[in-house]
């Protein structure tokens, strides 16, 4: 009897665990190219997770941590990083913002950026790249202490010990 309750309640935080990863899954859009047409503007956008050792949901503190090898897709970017923190609103049906750590890489169409770090700031659609960070889209490379890209604007601002290449014609 104790070993069946103890497998009960095991069996219960698994399931749980995959019933809030599949409530993620199923709300994914079926491919990145459509995600931007799927999303009307009042849904949230979704989150598909792809993969993670872990994942962590925590509604008093509206947030949901990622742990080990994490793969997230969102829209059209795809996000790798060791972890990832969402920071949900107050309602938690919206991101207001993400951390991403060690190892990131993220993908946006050609668009391609490397950092130790990288912050996601939904209401100015910012992505902030800290710790070596890289940015490149086709022939445009830049490298500095801190990238700033917008998504909705696709600007970008390096400061801080800048290097790259930019090629006339061609945007970042």
């Amino acid at each position: 009897p104790a070993r069946r309750d103890r497998l009960d309640r095991g069996s219960d935080a698994v399931n749980g665990l995959v019933a809030f990863s599949l409530f993620f899954l199923l709300q994914a859009p079926p491919s990145p190219s459509l995600a931007r047409a799927a999303v009307k503007d009042t849904e949230p956008p979704r989150i598909e997770i792809r993969h993670a050792q872990t994942v962590d949901y925590d509604g008093q503190a509206r947030l949901i941590r990622l742990d080990g090898a994490v793969h997230v897709v969102r829209l059209t970017m795809s996000i790798k990083a060791d972890h990832v923190v969402i920071h949900l609103t107050d309602d938690e049906k919206r991101v207001q913002s993400a951390v991403a750590t060690g190892h990131v890489d993220l993908v946006d169409g050609e668009r391609r950026g490397r950092a130790d770090r990288a912050e996601f700031i939904e209401a100015s659609q910012d992505i902030i790249l800290t710790g070596n960070p890289k940015l490149r889209n086709g022939p445009n490379e830049m490298a500095a202490d801190s990238i700033v890209y917008n998504l909705n604007a696709r600007t970008m601002r390096a400061s801080g010990r800048v290097r790259g290449i930019l090629v006339p014609g061609a945007t970042f």
